[in-house]
Order: structure tokens, then sequence, then C-alpha cells
């Protein structure tokens, strides 16, 4: 099933007012949403039907070396297939990338 696609606009985002842009320290949110809507999902999960492109994601480590490629694709919209995210959750994925994936 292919999603719908929209650009992001990041450009209105002010990462300071922006919480839980980190994988799972300081309150962190994104390990939660890439468990529920990645690899919780039918495509990062192993045995998903993206599990061979890229591994089953389960921790940080393993999604360290898709975090760039994996954020421009849902920035751009073209992830989570068939779902999307808020406004919100979009903003943290921006503010996680602009400083560079912290954990």
């Amino acid at each position: 099933m292919a999603s719908c696609t929209s650009n992001f606009n990041s450009s209105t985002i002010d990462c300071s007012t922006v919480t839980g842009a980190t994988f799972n320290t300081n309150s962190g949110k994104l390990e939660a949403l890439i468990t529920t809507r990645c690899s919780g999902s039918s495509c990062h999960s192993a045995g998903g039907r993206e599990a061979g492109r890229f591994l089953a994601i389960d921790n940080y480590n393993s999604v360290k070396p898709f975090l760039t490629q994996g954020a421009n694709s849902v920035l751009r919209g073209n992830m989570p297939q068939g779902s999307s995210l808020s406004t919100t959750e979009l903003a943290q994925w921006q503010c996680w990338k602009d400083a560079g994936f912290p954990q």
C-alpha cells in the first residue's frame, strides 16, 4: 500500500519548544514511536515486508545506520505507510534529525 506524500514544513519549528526529540533519554519519545509505528508494524518487524531491506528495529544501535534515510522518508510523508504522524510527532522527528539523532 502506498502512502500519500507531503513534505513536512520544518521552517516553522522552534526545536527549543519541542519535547521528546531524543531516542530514549530525557523523556525521549522516538523509541516508543519507532517501536509502535515501525518495528511494531508489519513493515520493519521480524518477518515484516521491509525487514529484509532494513533490519528489524529493536534498539538505538539497530536503527542508527538508517536514521538519516528513515527520517527523510518520514518527513516526506512516505512512512509510516498506511497511516500518518501527527504534527507533534513530525516535529519530534525533525528536531531529532536536526540535533544529530541523540540517543
